[in-house]
This record gives structure tokens, C-alpha cells and sequence, in this order.
């Protein structure tokens, strides 16, 4: 009895204008709208849809709805008048698919990865990419480009200390210092 009377009291806030009373009723229902959606949502679907997606229509209409017409009795009575909403909204989204005749069935998945458009950076990514990499190689000291210089050559950790008369973990600390500088 001390859960309807409570209900009651936040369905009065609500009518009232209490946008936290609202958010306190988003959150307990939440859950209930959720578990109606993935019910009806058929698995084809639901690549194409999110059922938070859903919950968040489902919110919306409700905040849309006037607060003087929030008379819910019982928490049962909201959860229904929520179902109904959710079922709704899926089935309005499937409406609308058949409507653009764009059946998941329909759809072919790309065959590779780089079958993808717009995969390679474009000209003037390049040349601002190639600009920041030299600014960063000016910045160096010249032994530091000695070492860059060998490695982009494709030498190794170990043919390069021997070739610079240095340690190879010297080598290696170097160059993982540049490379953390080269992240964004």
C-alpha cells in the first residue's frame, strides 16, 4: 500500500511540474519499456534499431503528453500505458520500413572491410600530416634524426646502436619517446 501511495504522490509532483519526479519515474520504468521493446523487436531488426532508441521515442511522447492528464492509479496502470506506447513505436518502425521497401532481407553485407569508401585520407590530410611530421623532425637533435633516419631505413634496434657506437636500450628509449610525441 506505501508503493501506490508513494506512485501517487509522484504522479501528483509530475502534474505539478517536478521535472525531478519525472526523472525519478524515467528511471524506474526505464527497465519496463526496454524488456517490451526486445520482445517485439524481431532479431532482424534489430541491427537496425537500438531498443534504447525505442525508450527514449517512448519518454518523449510521454513528456509530450499534458501533465494535467498524468492519472495514473497504480504503478501497473503506468507500466501498461507504457507497453502500449513501446509496442507502438515498433510497430511504427516497421511501417516505416515497408514503407521505404528497405527490408533487412534485402540488404547485402559488404564483402571486405576495404570494399568501405573513404578508407584513405585525403590530399590535404596527407600534406598536413607530412608538414606536422617534418616540424616534429626539425625539432629533433641531430643524432635523434640519425636514429629516425636508420629505423625508417628499416634497421634494426641492434644495428643501429652498433653503427652509432650507443646502447641499444638507448635506441629503444629514443624511439619510443618519439613515438609517443608522433600521437595525436
Amino acid at each position: 500500500m506505501e508503493e501506490v501511495s508513494e506512485f501517487c504522490e509522484l504522479m501528483s509532483r509530475i502534474r505539478d511540474g517536478d521535472a525531478e519526479a519525472m526523472e525519478q519515474v524515467c528511471l524506474r520504468y526505464s527497465d519496463a519499456i526496454r524488456h517490451v521493446v526486445r520482445r517485439k523487436l524481431r532479431q532482424r531488426l534489430r541491427t537496425q534499431y537500438d531498443s534504447v532508441d525505442f525508450v527514449q521515442a517512448v519518454w518523449a511522447s510521454v513528456v509530450g503528453v499534458p501533465r494535467e492528464d498524468f492519472h495514473f492509479e497504480t504503478p501497473a496502470d503506468l507500466v501498461r500505458f507504457l507497453a502500449r506506447l513501446a509496442t507502438h513505436k515498433v510497430i511504427d518502425a516497421y511501417r516505416q520500413r515497408r514503407a521505404q521497401k528497405n527490408y533487412c532481407e534485402r540488404e547485402v553485407p559488404l564483402e571486405s572491410p576495404s570494399a568501405l569508401p573513404g578508407r584513405e585520407p585525403t590530399p590535404s590530410q596527407n600534406a598536413i600530416a607530412g608538414e606536422r611530421l617534418q616540424k616534429m623532425i626539425d625539432a629533433l637533435t641531430p643524432a635523434q634524426r640519425r636514429i629516425l633516419a636508420l629505423r625508417r631505413q628499416g634497421h634494426t634496434h641492434q644495428e643501429i646502436a652498433d653503427q652509432l657506437g650507443i646502447d641499444v636500450k638507448t635506441v629503444q628509449r629514443i624511439l619510443s619517446c618519439l613515438e609517443r610525441n608522433l600521437r595525436p
